[in-house]
């Protein structure tokens, strides 16, 4: 892929330079399980850089509890209460920078168990059966899962309603190691965190492509082949004002994130720039750019390119602002073949709106990779764990297929390959190594969206990693 390179220069204040004295600070204790303050919590924040006491406090109301610094320091919290398992955080100075005067919330585990009578069984929809199901075995709600409970369970499809308790056929899940485990949650809290070199170099590509998109290109006397004048202008409208509004959410941007938007927009400055020097556009051309900002569109939070294709496609008149309200009234299920449907989320709303997802929730997880055939596995032993280290797994973007310098490479036992995944849509390469060749999936993309917008799964981004989801990817 041919790249950019941007210079970068940033001015930045050293923390170790920063002088603070008696500098207050806050912070909040509350019960993990019910999400409620805790009062008369025991709080003592430790100097780890002199191993010495600062403080020692307790929660009050709101479970909020005070202390003051004389000296500006890394800084570890511990909190304990009765009845509950103690709770500990470090904090950098930067971290402490970051937050300013108001630390994040810990949250303390009851110590004793708590029983719960299980809920009398209840008739189900075939749909939220399914999905509980697949749930239950941490399995992401994607095509390719339904495909394999009804292969292990031919009966499903001619059933409309099951009883909650009824007993189905599962894959199992392949476990992950303890090392493994830890490995993956240190590049996942590298890929979540907000590195202001890279966003600096995330504001550089941004402002480039919006120069170049910004160019008036009827000064060029472009010969057009196959596509419009009129097409490729309204395309490019739309991606700058794309990228102009997420200028202000760049500041919110996890290190991966960034990298991911930084490749695909130089990716998009070079192609815009090789078609103006060379005075000619054609169908192919055109199609290149139209995937290359779906699938930036998709980092983006962007409802833009969904608004475009509908207005290319039907040649409406119908304003942009038409079609959003028009697809939040219409957002009904897409159903799949197999006769189960589940609802597609409008994630973002039309240009200049400041409504739309909150850009401060993490846009990185964890997830595990799981490929499966009709031959790998049989009614009597669906085990997706075998055969061991058979597959080699690398995402990346779609529209740079084939572009392999850009293909991330999973790691992991087994067929099960864990990947740091933004919020997007991604094509997969496999190469099995029995075979020696690679193997083609059924669908060509997958969209890990549903990990972030389906309330089953919203606990996907646990600190220690005790459920992977996986995405399951079948093939042909």
């Amino acid at each position: 892929m041919l790249s950019v390179l941007f210079p970068v220069f940033c001015l930045s204040q050293n923390i170790d330079d920063v002088a603070r004295v008696s500098s207050s600070y806050s912070g909040t204790v509350f019960e993990k399980a019910t999400q409620k303050p805790i009062v008369g919590a025991r709080i003592i924040i430790t100097n780890t850089e002199t191993d010495t006491k600062v403080a020692t406090v307790s929660s009050g109301n709101e479970g909020v509890y005070y202390f003051s610094m004389q000296t500006f320091t890394n800084i570890k919290v511990q909190v304990t209460m009765s009845g509950f398992k103690k709770g500990e955080r470090t904090f950098t100075k930067n971290d402490l920078k970051e937050y300013g005067k108001r630390l994040p919330t810990i949250y303390l585990d009851t110590a004793f168990r708590i029983d719960f009578t299980p809920a009398a069984p209840v008739r189900q929809s075939k749909e939220d059966f399914v999905v509980n199901k697949l749930e239950s075995v941490n399995l992401l709600p994607l095509p390719a899962a339904y495909d394999l409970l009804f292969y292990l369970n031919p009966g499903l499809r001619g059933k409309d309603s099951l009883m909650s308790n009824d007993k189905i056929i599962l894959p199992k899940m392949p476990r992950i190691s303890n090392d493994e485990k830890r490995q993956n949650k240190n590049l996942f809290l590298s890929d979540r965190a907000k590195d202001k070199n890279t966003q600096n170099q995330l504001r550089d590509s941004i402002d480039k492509l919006i120069h170049v998109l910004s160019d008036d290109i009827s000064k060029y006397k472009i010969k057009y082949d196959g596509v419009s004048m009129g097409d490729l202008r309204q395309l490019r409208e739309y991606m700058r004002m794309d990228l102009q509004d997420y200028k202000s959410h760049i500041s919110k941007t996890s290190k991966l994130k960034a990298e991911e938007i930084i490749q695909l927009t130089n990716t998009i400055a070079v192609a815009q720039e090789a078609m103006l020097a060379l005075r000619r556009i054609g169908d192919k051309d055109y199609e290149q750019l139209k995937a290359l900002w779906e699938d930036l569109s998709s980092l983006l939070l962007s409802s833009r390119y969904m608004l475009f294709s509908k207005l290319e496609i039907n040649g409406s008149t119908e304003t942009a602002a038409g079609l959003v309200n028009s697809t939040k009234q219409s957002s009904g299920p897409a159903n799949y073949e197999e006769g189960i449907s589940f609802g597609i989320p409008v994630i973002s709303v039309a240009a200049g709106e400041n409504a739309g997802p909150d850009f401060d929730q993490d846009e990185v997880g964890v997830f595990g990779f799981l490929i499966w055939s009709e031959t790998m596995i049989s009614t009597n032993k669906p085990d997706l764990a075998d055969p061991a280290k058979r597959y080699l797994v690398r995402y990346f973007p779609p529209a740079l297929r084939g572009n392999t310098k850009t293909y991330k490479l999973c790691s992991g036992p087994a067929n099960v390959a864990i990947g740091n995944l933004t919020r997007a849509r991604y094509g997969i390469e496999i190469y099995d190594t029995w075979d020696k060749k690679y193997v083609e999936p059924l669908y060509d993309t997958f969209e890990t969206s549903e990990a972030f917008t389906n309330s089953a799964y919203s606990n996907f981004l646990i600190s220690d990693f005790k459920d992977i989801k996986y995405i399951l990817i079948k093939l042909k």
